[in-house]
C-alpha cells in the first residue's frame, strides 16, 4: 500500500505519476475532505494523523508543495515506513546521479550525470538539473527552471518556474528564487530572489 499525504494540485501530479508507473494501490489521506472527483477511483483514509501503516508493506509520498509542511510530515512518517521516491517514465536520469528517499521527479525533467538530489525533494515537470549538482533536502524545483552544472541549492529553498541558476553558484538554505529570475551569483540563506540578482 501507497500512502499519500495530501490531495491538492500538487498530489495530482504525484497521482499522475504513480499511474504512469502502473501503481494503483494508493490511499490518499489530507486534513480536509476531498471534493476532487479525480480521487474518487482511490481510497481516502482521513486526516494524516489517522494513518497507521504496515511497517513492512507500506510506503508513503508527501504529495504537499509547502515544504516546511513536507518536510514535517515526511519527517514523521519516515521513521515509520520507507519513503517513495517516483520517477515519471518521461524523465531522463543519469545512471550516474542520485535520487534519496521521498524524492520526486515528474514528467519531462532531467537529471544529468553526478546531480544528486537529497531527501524530500520536488524535481518539477521539465525541470532541468545539470551534472554535479547537488539539491538539498525538502526543496522544491518548480516547473521549468533550469540549475546549470555544479549548482548547489541548499535545505528547504523554493526554485521558482523557469528561472535559471548559472553554473557553480551555491543558493543557501531557505531561500526563495522568484519565477523567471536569473541568478549570477551566490545566494546567501534565507534571501528572496526576484527577476536578476
Amino acid at each position: 500500500m501507497i500512502h499519500i499525504f495530501g490531495c491538492g494540485g500538487h498530489s495530482l501530479v504525484v497521482l499522475d505519476t504513480l499511474e504512469a508507473l502502473n501503481k494503483t494501490d494508493i490511499v490518499f489521506y489530507d486534513d480536509k475532505v476531498i471534493t476532487d472527483p479525480e480521487f474518487e477511483q482511490y481510497k481516502f483514509g482521513g486526516a494524516i494523523a489517522d494513518c497507521v501503516p504496515d511497517k513492512i508493506n507500506d510506503s508513503f509520498i508527501v504529495a504537499i508543495g509547502n515544504n516546511a509542511i513536507r518536510k514535517n510530515i515526511f519527517l514523521k512518517f519516515s521513521q515509520q515506513m520507507k519513503a517513495l521516491n517516483p520517477v515519471h517514465p518521461s524523465a531522463i536520469i543519469s545512471k550516474h546521479s542520485s535520487i534519496k528517499q521521498g524524492s520526486v521527479v515528474f514528467a519531462g525533467a532531467i537529471i544529468n550525470r553526478k546531480a544528486c538530489i537529497e531527501e524530500n525533494v520536488i524535481i518539477n515537470t521539465g525541470a532541468i538539473i545539470e551534472h554535479e549538482c547537488i539539491i538539498g533536502s525538502h526543496t522544491h524545483v518548480a516547473p521549468g527552471s533550469t540549475l546549470c552544472g555544479s549548482v548547489t541549492i541548499g535545505e528547504n529553498c523554493l526554485i521558482g518556474a523557469n528561472s535559471t541558476i548559472l553554473p557553480c553558484l551555491t543558493v543557501g538554505a531557505g531561500s526563495i528564487i522568484g519565477a523567471g529570475s536569473v541568478v549570477t551569483k551566490n545566494v546567501p540563506p534565507n534571501t528572496v530572489v526576484k527577476n536578476s540578482y
